[in-house]
């Protein structure tokens, strides 16, 4: 009887899984790209509306690459999200059988070069919840992958139009910090700078190896070396010094510190490692340092943006949801550098394994 039971409570969880049909067409302009996503389940499930291809900033909608297979260059900005602070408006329902749609416009994210076919490539990972938004079911989110490729002509006058539509959405100057804002945020990057140095010294002497397989799912020398490289970098773009190639900005622009966004990054087009961080006005309520690793503060938040400017994207939001990725997604998300970054500095170097278990678990 007892088999039974847990065969039968087994289907009925596989039965009722959300289902989700994701679809890029060409828009109204040469220039816009529609993004659809239809519920083709039988109940309701809401999304995080933070998934690129459903977020209406100009953040990394997906890959673009010209006739030739060269990527075009991100232009647009990369957000992060108060995942822990945010609720309902956070999410978008969509009844069973519903479609929910985007409009994207290609010239807001991508610095278009060349006439000729373009192939547009989405691949990521809705955040998915059964029903509309509760405490409760917002803590049982699953990922759902959407993988989809569309091709699109683009022809001289578009290029045209794209250049003139990119001079129009020039961003914000850098604006000058207060006295206290200044010093803060001169703070928080060292802190930054600490946790990704840390990071990187530990991840390459493979010490607590069990922390990077939580985040990254594997030991391999390659990923490991990645990993390591990636937080220097960050580690280095952290050191404050007159002449950086990146900018710290105290005050960033109403046009993206909406609702639930702590801080942003652009980007210099087609410059690994230059471009400038923004702060919104939640993140001064943020404590400098994270008191847990499922948690973040301000110092956090700019190890995140940091990564965004060597290659890191937004594929999924939060502690939880950041452990169930690929090792190749991981490598490439934004918050696993963060989080794991934090865990790294809660966990002593090896040398009693019964101290070092402990504090894995207290993560």
């Amino acid at each position: 009887m007892f088999s039974i039971v847990i065969f039968t409570l087994f289907l009925r969880l596989a039965v009722a899984a959300p289902s989700i049909d994701f679809q890029l067409t060409p828009g109204k302009t040469p220039l816009d790209v529609t993004a659809s996503v239809t519920n083709s389940g039988s109940d309701d499930i809401s999304v995080m509306k933070f998934s690129p291809v459903l977020a209406t900033a100009p953040v990394k909608h997906f890959r673009m690459f010209d006739e030739q297979g060269d990527e075009l260059p991100f232009s647009g900005v990369s957000i992060f999200y108060d995942i822990e602070g945010a609720g309902a408006d956070a999410w978008e329902t969509i009844p069973a059988g519903q479609t929910i749609v985007r409009s994207i416009d290609l010239s807001a994210t991508h610095e278009l070069k060349s006439a000729g076919k373009h192939t547009i490539w989405a691949n990521g990972r809705f955040q998915v919840i059964e029903g509309p938004y509760s405490k409760a079911t917002a803590a049982s989110q699953t990922l759902h992958s959407y993988n989809t490729n569309l091709t699109i002509p683009i022809a001289k006058s578009d290029v045209a139009a794209s250049v003139e539509r990119t001079l129009l959405q020039k961003r914000v100057s850098i604006g000058a910090c207060s006295t206290q804002q200044g010093g803060t945020m001169q703070g928080d990057f060292g802190v930054a700078k600490t946790l990704a140095a840390r990071a990187a010294d530990r991840t390459r002497a493979r010490d607590g190896q069990y922390v990077f397989s939580q985040f990254y799912h594997t030991t391999d020398a390659q990923t490991v070396a990645k990993v390591a490289d990636t937080f220097q970098k960050i580690s280095d773009a952290a050191t404050v010094s007159t002449g950086s190639k990146i900018t710290a900005n105290c005050n960033g622009s109403p046009q993206y510190c909406t609702a639930n966004v702590l801080a942003y990054a652009a980007f210099f087009v087609g410059v690994q490692g230059q471009g400038n961080v923004y702060a919104c006005p939640p993140f001064w309520s943020l404590p400098r340092e994270a008191p847990s690793c499922s948690g973040y503060g301000q110092a956090d938040v700019l190890v995140h943006e940091l990564s965004h400017l060597y290659g890191t994207e937004d594929v999924a939001y939060g502690y939880g949801a950041s452990q169930q990725l690929s090792t190749a997604d991981a490598v490439r998300n934004a918050d696993t550098y963060m989080f794991y970054s934090r865990c790294k500095s809660r966990i002593p170097m090896t040398v009693f394994p019964t101290l070092i278990i402990f504090s894995a678990l207290a993560c």
